[in-house]
């Protein structure tokens, strides 16, 4: 009985001591454009990235960040690298920002370690 009640808590609770960022590998994308504040942030979206050409304005990501404060970097030329997220129904991807240097800064690049 007690064997039976042990196999049963591993089934049922061993997946979630497994889970963590230790498991799962994150796969970190950079993308240069320019940030622009949202004038209506929607959940963790506060930014959107978008490259200039021409005088109009190409939506690359919607942008977000826990670590930075973003409003530093607003209305200036940029490369964001963080996680990628596509969103059901979004047609950009969201971003969420790690590290941000400003173009001018960013010869040369070496990706940032974890």
């Amino acid at each position: 009985m007690k064997t039976l009640l042990i196999s049963i808590f591993m089934v049922a609770f061993f997946p979630l001591f497994c889970m963590g960022e230790e498991t799962v590998p994150e796969k970190t994308e950079a993308m240069e454009g320019t940030l622009v504040k949202l004038s209506k942030p929607s959940g963790r979206a506060t930014h959107r990235l978008v490259l200039t050409v021409n005088g109009k304005e190409y939506l690359l990501a919607l942008a977000g960040s826990s670590r930075r404060d973003l409003s530093l970097w607003e209305k200036r030329p940029v490369r964001a690298e963080g996680c990628k997220t596509w969103l059901p129904g979004v047609k950009v991807p969201y971003l969420e920002i790690r590290r941000i240097v400003p173009v001018s800064q960013m010869l040369p690049w070496r990706p940032s370690d974890k």
